[in-house]
């Protein structure tokens, strides 16, 4: 054992002074052999070592031991170590040495490192068109080669008439004209009101050409029409509501409505007669149900099922489930003649427990570290410039170039021209990509066209202004003097009984008020209140109806009760109903059943109690008598690959080692690679996390066209003769 310690002692100084050379013979007093022979653990040969002696794969650079019949390992740990860090176009990998990989999207990476740009601004400088981006990037056109394709406008100047035509005369001195006997042919309209009368459901104005204008009489009613129609039919909790079509409600109290519906009542009385359960209601109606019934369903009357315990306490469990326990330690305090381990330390090379009577058994503590394990986690992840590194707790790191990332995940292009080709205006990026959009389009949005936009009058001038504020005149008078003998209505007014128009000639037209009137009332009345079981609806004469849910009247009018709560309160069996009145039964009339109410130790006894206060006792001289089967461990040690305890009786427990290692082994693997928008995130399986921020890295992979190139190597402790 103590050539075992002494190597690894000097093992362990070989990884941390990396500049020390160590003899192992001179040291171990100990053979070192060397070769290829011994490959795996349970070798026999070479044979003839002495217990002890070294063995190292020269291949491998594995050490194991001489165990007296066959050559083991030195340990086994299972640890894993990051063994590469790559990317495959999509992702970025990271692979332990186990094989074990986690992965994160290279384009979450580029989406949180992107520096790419976008167009930023758009705007004239001097005379040209420029398209600025958001790292200043500036490409132009001149205005004159899209103005050269686009801007053909001409605004009006001048509107005149010559005694003959209507001339309108444009900014390049374009003249159109119309003769002036034209328009007037087509625009004197001056007839006189020949007709006016109700046609169907229109009133309709014909004049002296016949020609007719009409509105229908529905118009008319809309505008003259003060009747209201009913709009809803609600309830506040206190009145039903009919609102009509102006806003003007009418209530009625909901409990006058209840007063008239309500047949509710009330329990009275709740009583035992006889060998009934008996509900009196408020009217003096009554239910009942056998007492008997009820005992059937409600008899507490229990058994004792089960004694048990659960490590904690001794629990003793009723035929309704119902648990006393008592503490086993306090069973335990009064009969208990056991030993208890009072020490557990480091006694030279092996690990010693000691009991409350000075007995001890022990392991080698060598045994222990030969099956444990020396965890590594990762520490850091940084980047040096050129590598992303990632380090773990031994210092052992793992690389990928910054330029690798970078050539995966930079997709950045600029802006490289912006110019007029053929009839498309385009824009071409640092790739050589193009997206273009014809110039009629950008014409259609930007042109300067102008359109007339109203022709009105001043009361002097007739005026024509365009879609720019341009504006050309005419006089009146110019234009009244050739055309106008129109006439003008003058009155509109109820003559007797008709409605009469009157024009500027004193030419008159009528309709009798009572033909309007007959089309256009439409006043409704109320002619039914009835309900379908789901609504209560009212029925004007037009057929239109309004509804309100039963439902919404019932749940404001209701003041049934239902009973709320079924308790003891006190001595008596109580019901609540849901306005809060109550009726009870004392139990005594209904259950005299007891259940265990208490299990602990009074003095040299264990006393059971129910809950009449009647107890039951056990002596625990005669359960500790009865009971007692006490051991002490004998030995602890390891046989083969578990851990034995053999009590003084001669009965064993074991436990696998391998069942403790994985207990107290700590080793993770990475489990995830992520980022948050601001860092990388590498996560182990304990939930431990390196950072590095994203900002770091793109700092150093924007748009890097240089490659770096790496090598790792395999380093490890140095043993003389290798």
């Amino acid at each position: 054992m103590d050539k075992r310690i002494l190597w690894i002692f000097l093992l362990l100084s070989g990884f941390t002074f990396a500049q020390t050379t160590v003899t192992l013979e001179d040291q171990c007093n100990c053979e070192v052999l060397q070769g290829t022979a011994v490959t795996a653990a349970g070798a026999i040969t070479p044979s003839g070592a002495d217990l002890g002696d070294l063995y190292v794969n020269t291949n491998t650079g594995t050490i194991f031991f001489w165990d007296g019949d066959s050559w083991e390992l030195t340990s086994t740990d299972n640890n894993t170590t990051n063994a590469s860090f790559t990317e495959d176009g999509t992702n970025l990998i990271l692979t332990d040495s186990d094989g074990n990989t986690v992965t994160i999207a290279l384009a979450d990476i580029a989406a949180a490192t992107d520096t790419n740009t976008t167009n930023n601004a758009f705007l004239v400088m001097g005379t040209d068109l420029v398209m600025v981006d958001s790292d200043g990037n500036m490409v132009g056109i001149p205005l004159a080669q899209i103005a050269a394709l686009t801007d053909t406008n001409t605004t009006n100047t001048s509107l005149t008439e010559d005694g003959t035509d209507l001339i309108l005369t444009d900014s390049d001195g374009n003249t159109v004209t119309i003769a002036l006997a034209d328009i007037a042919a087509a625009t004197d309209t001056n007839t006189t009101n020949a007709t006016f009368a109700v046609v169907g459901t229109d009133l309709v104005i014909t004049d002296s050409d016949g020609n007719t204008v009409s509105v229908p009489v529905a118009d008319i009613a809309a505008l003259t029409d003060t009747n209201t129609t009913n709009t809803s039919l609600t309830e506040d909790g206190t009145d039903l509501i009919l609102t009509d079509s102006d806003g003007n409600t009418v209530t009625i109290a909901l409990a006058d409505i209840a007063a008239a519906t309500d047949t509710n009542t009330t329990n009275a009385t709740f009583a035992v007669v006889g060998t009934d359960l008996v509900i009196t209601d408020s009217d003096g109606n009554t239910v009942s149900v056998p007492v008997a019934d009820i005992a059937a369903l409600t008899d507490t009357n229990t058994t004792n099922t089960s004694l048990t315990e659960d490590g904690t306490d001794l629990i003793l469990t009723d035929s309704d489930g119902n648990t006393v326990t008592i503490a086993l330690a306090d069973i335990a305090a009064a009969t208990d003649t056991n030993t208890t381990n009072a020490t557990f330390a480091v006694v030279g090379t092996d690990l010693v427990i000691t009991d409350s009577d000075g007995n001890t058994v022990s392991v080698p503590v060598a045994d222990i570290a030969a099956l444990t394990d020396t965890n590594t986690t990762n520490t850091s992840l940084t980047e040096d410039g050129t590598d992303l590194i990632l380090t773990d707790s031994d210092g052992n790191t793992v690389t990928i170039a910054l330029a690798d990332i970078a050539a995966a995940t930079d997709t950045n292009t600029t802006n490289a021209t912006f110019a007029v080709v053929g009839t498309d205006l385009v824009i071409t990026d640092s790739d050589g990509n193009t997206v273009s959009v014809p110039v009629a389009d950008i014409a259609a949005l930007t042109d300067t066209n102008t359109t007339n936009t109203s022709l009105t009058e001043d009361g002097t001038d007739l005026i024509l202004t365009d879609s720019d504020g341009n504006t050309v005149t005419i006089a009146l008078a110019d234009i009244a003097a050739a055309t106008d003998t129109n006439t003008t209505n003058a009155t509109f007014a109820v003559v007797g009984t008709d409605l009469v128009i009157t024009d500027s000639d004193g030419n008159t037209v009528s309709v009798p008020v009572a033909d309007i009137a007959a089309l256009t009332d439409t006043n409704t009345t109320n002619t039914s209140l009835t309900e379908d079981g789901t609504d209560l609806i009212l029925t004007d004469s037009d057929g239109n109806t309004v509804t309100i849910a039963l439902a919404d009247i019932a749940a404001a009018t209701d003041t049934n009760t239902t009973n709320a709560t079924f308790a003891v309160v006190g001595t008596d069996l109580v019901i609540t109903d849901s306005d809060g009145n109550t009726v009870s039964v004392p139990v005594a009339n209904i259950d005299t059943n007891t259940t265990n109410s208490r299990l602990e130790i009074n003095g040299s006894n264990l006393e059971l109690e129910d809950s009449d206060g009647t107890i039951l006792s056990v002596s625990l001289a005669a359960l500790a008598a009865a009971t007692d089967t006490n051991t002490t461990n004998a030995t602890f040690a390891v046989v083969g690959t578990d851990l034995v305890i053999t009590d003084s009786d001669g009965g064993t427990v074991s436990v696998p080692v391998a069942d403790i290692a994985a207990l107290a082994d700590t080793n993770t693997t990475n489990t995830s690679l992520t980022e948050d928008g601001t860092d990388l995130i590498l996560t182990d399986s304990d939930g431990n996390t390196v950072t590095i921020a994203l900002a770091d890295i793109a700092a150093l992979t924007d748009t890097n066209t240089t490659e770096h190139l790496f090598d790792r190597g395999r380093y490890g402790p140095y043993i003389d003769g290798q």
